[in-house]
């Protein structure tokens, strides 16, 4: 528990300790670091900021309000007034950038103090902060962006009664006239970026496939290079001449049902450097560049398959279960129903749980299955990548990073922590040059808008964090035109998350699935009211009613304000749609006429959602709140075509004995119809 040193009389705290490294009056405040994969920088306050062009806070006229920010910033981190206290990561990063562009802002203006800022002072910074981003080449306001600006100013004001114990004069009244911070931002903005979106799914599906393609032949091939190059025996004088002829001389393995080697050898365009636009042509560098993209198709798998974020893949721990012979952050239990085995992947939270230890479902299979999930496959991989640097630092990480800059080093207890900052970058590198993307073109349309591919095409687009949203996203709805690794292993999560009742410790996780049903949703809904797309279901009536409904929601309105228009009215009406692979459940329309519910004599009013035991394509076919659209054709064509195969089979003497068949060919072609489209082998239900 860090003591208040902002309530220490003068004399005390000019000699008081911020952290074994720090005092409290020296320029920069070095925190403790807790949290794994942060370097070092990241938890470090520097108290150089720039006030003008001519003097930083640390200048002597400054002194005053020097003191008063310090306060305020050891406040925030032991009394904050406004629930839990900000973190050391929080205080360096995001309130020290807060801070500057106040600080620049009040000099310029005039402002010595905070007791100054009062609400008409608020609205001049309000007013300012919008002229610095309409300066910008785009001069959209985004209000999440915006937002983040904003807040420093309630910030303070909050802390209120905590500097005015450590004699520091508060803001006379709230800023803004009392408004919250988010209404503030939300009037100001021109766009919504609050929210984080999905990966698009021709992005996302074709980098995992190229991650679940590197952990047969082409991990193993770096496996082999890198002992290879680290049991080469060399002197100063041969040194760098017998590493370069091994590693140019290296061949790498075809993959099974490919006709040439996964990749060319080192030194040649699969080696393009994005840092200098060039070929790496000294083959150790090429090597390290390498290895960095083999872990990244590693964690690129873990993030994209189970959802963590990348400060919780940073903090696994490695190891070996000699039981099992998985990972030792991995864990086996048994359902609920003794049908399957769940996989538990364990790690350190350090993002509002402090760093308890936490589970997540990763994967499930049948009970005496060898099925390993992919996640599971990549932290097999991961734990053979790095064994040497693991063992010869004596690190205990899952991932480290081998020393060295510019090539890999062969000086193994060298190896330290890797950085979150530094596994984004390599991910970043990995789709850029392995994502599988350069064919893809530079703008997809989709109904409801058009994605620029550029960015993820090249890798700078592709942020950690979507890997959550994509994983939400595929929870809620396995498309059958996914690849079927990644279809199978997502069919198997949703059953874990929802028949199974397993979510792990996480409640974050069900927020961002939420968020991803909210967001489909609006999605839907402004599809429908754009255009005059065909349903199907006992939904559909409903639906085509309140198209006007819809169309009058968002009006004439832009692209990005009808979204806004939308979600608002769906949050507003708690409107939720339950999607499937087979359709789209409107349960919350009119839940008394929830089939599933009724067949399993649940109530949909206290649970909310399907019953998902009782939930079939059967029996939502016939329900009232079932509605099927173009997404789902191919479902209902593979359906269609599966059981008239098995009427064919049958033969016209065993026909009617096949009522089930019958029936699911009916319900298929029905909505085939419906949807406007040929029904193949029409007559094979008469005709057997």
């Amino acid at each position: 528990m860090l003591a208040r040193l902002h309530l220490l009389p003068d004399s005390e705290r000019a000699v008081a300790r911020v952290s074994p490294r720090s005092l409290w009056h020296d320029d920069k405040w070095w925190f403790e670091n807790i949290k794994i994969g942060l370097a070092d920088y990241e938890l470090m306050f520097d108290w150089n900021l720039r006030i003008d062009g001519e003097s930083t806070l640390l200048s002597p006229q400054w002194s005053t309000l020097l003191e008063d920010c310090r306060k305020l910033t050891w406040s925030l981190l032991t009394d904050s007034r406004s629930g839990r206290g900000l973190d050391p990561v929080t205080i360096s990063r995001g309130f020290r950038q807060q801070l500057s562009t106040l600080l620049r802002w009040m000099v310029a203006s005039n402002y010595e103090s905070f007791s100054q800022l009062d609400t008409e002072a608020s609205w001049e910074f309000h007013d300012h902060l919008l002229g610095l981003i309409r300066i910008k080449k785009s001069g959209e306001v985004a209000s999440g962006s915006f937002q983040f600006s904003l807040q420093i100013l309630g910030t303070i004001y909050r802390q209120s009664a905590a500097l005015s114990e450590a004699n520091v004069t508060p803001m006379p009244e709230p800023p803004y006239d009392g408004n919250s911070v988010d209404k503030v931002a939300k009037e100001a903005a021109t766009v919504e970026n609050g929210w984080i979106e999905p990966l698009p799914d021709c992005v996302a599906l074709r980098i995992l496939a190229q991650c679940i393609r590197w952990m047969g032949h082409p991990i193993d091939d770096v496996i082999r290079l890198r002992d290879l190059y680290l049991n080469l025996e060399t002197s100063k004088e041969v040194g760098v001449r017998a590493i370069e002829t091994a590693l140019r001389e290296f061949r790498f393995t075809v993959i099974p049902n490919e006709s040439k080697p996964w990749r060319d050898g080192l030194g040649t365009e699969a080696d393009y450097s994005r840092n200098t636009g060039g070929v790496r042509t000294r083959l150790d560098s090429a090597l390290r560049a390498l290895v960095a993209h083999a872990s990244s198709a590693c964690v690129t798998l873990i993030q994209g398959t189970t959802g963590i974020r990348l400060s919780e893949v940073a903090a696994l721990r490695s190891g070996i279960d000699a039981a099992t012979g998985l990972p030792s952050c991995v864990s086996i239990q048994q359902s609920k129903t003794g049908l399957n085995e769940l996989f538990f992947l364990n790690s350190q939270v350090t993002k509002i749980h402090d760093g308890a230890m936490m589970s997540w479902v990763i994967g499930m299979r049948p009970v005496g299955s060898s099925y390993l999930p992919p996640a599971v496959s990549a932290l097999l991989g991961l734990e053979r990548l790095f064994e040497p640097w693991r063992k010869g630092s004596n690190l205990p990480w899952l991932l480290v990073k081998p020393a060295g800059s510019s090539c890999l080093s062969r000086h193994l207890d060298m190896t330290s922590t890797t950085t979150r900052e530094t596994i984004a970058k390599q991910m970043k590198n990995f789709v850029g040059v392995y994502g599988g993307l350069s064919d893809l073109p530079e703008t997809l349309r989709t109904a409801s808008g058009s994605i620029d591919l550029a960015p993820y095409k090249s890798g700078e687009g592709i942020r950690t964090h979507q890997w959550r949203k994509t994983y939400a996203l595929y929870i809620l709805r396995t498309d059958p035109k996914m690849l079927p690794a990644i279809s199978q292993h997502f069919k198997h999560m949703s059953l874990a998350m929802t028949e199974e009742g397993y979510i792990g410790n996480d409640p974050e996780l069900l927020d961002s699935i939420e968020s991803v049903r909210r967001q489909r949703t609006v999605k839907f809904l402004l599809e429908q009211a754009r255009s005059s797309t065909i349903i199907a279901g006992g939904m559909a009536d409903l639906v085509r009613e309140h198209r006007e409904k819809l169309r009058s929601v968002i009006g004439d309105s832009d692209e990005a304000t009808s979204y806004q228009k939308m979600e608002a009215w769906v949050t507003q009406g708690d409107l939720r749609i339950w999607f499937a692979d087979h359709g789209k459940c409107f349960m919350t329309i009119n839940p008394s006429e929830s089939r599933c519910h009724t067949m399993g004599q649940t109530s949909p009013w206290l649970k909310g959602e399907p019953n998902y035991a009782q939930r079939n394509p059967t029996v939502c076919s016939g329900c009232k709140c079932f509605a099927v659209d173009h997404e789902h054709i191919e479902f209902w064509q593979a359906r269609h075509q599966k059981n008239a195969s098995i009427l064919k089979a049958a033969g016209k003497d065993h026909f009617n004995e096949f009522m089930v068949a019958r029936e699911r060919m009916r319900q298929s072609a029905s909505i085939l119809r419906t949807l406007g489209l040929p029904i193949p082998d029409e007559g094979a239900q008469e005709n057997g």
